[in-house]
């Protein structure tokens, strides 16, 4: 009989051991690195290297809106920046459509914003991107930001303070931004599984403020 509850005590007691082990001692493996982008003098983007200390640098820009997009908007949150700088419509289209998938992810959290940075302010795409976003706003919870810069502002906010672009070493126009306003992912929106591994990595990411 002692021989019983002597292991059924070792049952109850090793889970409990791994547990606290794993909880204190344990790391996350599928922790994002901080990926920081090295650029040369003319803004032309080189690579991508991991530096846990790096952050944004300060910005602001006017949109056509009468507001500012600017670095303030990454404060304390999550966020999803997604830049359509010179692409047709039908692929901007694509993209955005693809990024109503994060969307329905990120819905009813506050802690997580995704903005879409347009570089055109007087043309026929721009005002489709406007409806489609102000429909899309209006049968949602959580506002999904479109703001329309000039094309230079873009320029300088795509290549030289986060590294993307076309033609780039960092081919990607989506950038995962945590709440210290570093950046932890670069994807490409044209491509569908780019999106499932933003996905799956914004889910990461807000891992680690749990």
């Amino acid at each position: 009989m002692l021989k019983k509850y002597i292991v059924l005590a070792l049952m109850l007691i090793i889970p409990a051991c791994l547990f606290l082990f794993l909880k204190f001692q344990g790391k996350n493996h599928f922790q994002l690195e901080v990926m920081v982008p090295v650029l040369s003098e003319n803004c032309e983007n080189v690579t991508a290297e991991v530096d846990s200390n790096y952050q944004l640098t300060d910005f602001s820009f006017a949109s056509n809106q009468d507001q500012s997009f600017s670095y303030n908007q990454f404060e304390g949150n999550i966020s999803i920046l997604h830049i359509l700088e010179n692409p047709d419509l039908k692929k901007g289209l694509t993209q955005m459509n693809e990024l109503e998938r994060v969307q329905s992810v990120i819905a009813n959290k506050e802690e997580i914003s995704l903005f879409t940075i347009y570089g055109n302010e007087q043309n026929e795409e721009s005002q489709i991107y406007t409806q489609k976003l102000e429909s899309f706003n209006r049968e949602s919870s959580s506002p999904w930001g479109l703001y329309i810069l000039t094309k230079p502002d873009v320029e300088q906010l795509s290549k030289c303070l986060v590294g993307v672009g076309q033609g780039e070493a960092i081919e990607a126009n989506i950038v995962l931004v945590d709440k210290q306003k570093r950046i932890r992912g670069y994807y490409n929106g044209n491509e569908r599984e780019e999106i499932d591994r933003l996905i799956t990595e914004l889910q990461v990411l807000e891992f680690e403020y749990k």
